[in-house]
């Protein structure tokens, strides 16, 4: 293991969406949960860069941890023909769906269950 367990947010939420796209699924929602629990700050849940820094806010832990939903469960990926829905897509367990407003030039919305 290379990554430090108090280490930057953003690596956790890489190794979410890999783990979705290679059918980890339990890995997954693990790494997706570890990217942004040990995280959060105090009344509002701001995120932080590392467990032991409480100084938020951390917008590229931020903005993995939402790639994660994006682009690894909700299966989105970026082609010539623009934002698509890939064929792999992971709902993670409690999770009733994921829906995605806004998708695109034509503004699609994406449910994924």
């Amino acid at each position: 293991k290379v990554l430090s367990s108090r280490g930057p947010a953003m690596s956790k939420s890489v190794y979410s969406i890999l783990s979705v796209k290679t059918g980890s699924n339990k890995k997954a929602k693990q790494f997706f949960d570890e990217s942004y629990i040990p995280r959060k700050i105090g009344p509002y849940g701001l995120i932080s860069e590392a467990t032991v820094n409480v100084k938020p806010y951390f917008l590229t832990g931020a903005g993995g941890m939402l790639q994660t939903i994006i682009f690894g469960f909700a299966g989105m990926e970026i082609t010539e023909k623009g934002l698509v829905q890939g064929n792999i897509t992971h709902v993670p367990q409690g999770w009733g769906s994921i829906t995605l407003k806004g998708i695109g030039t034509d503004n699609k919305t994406i449910t994924v269950k």
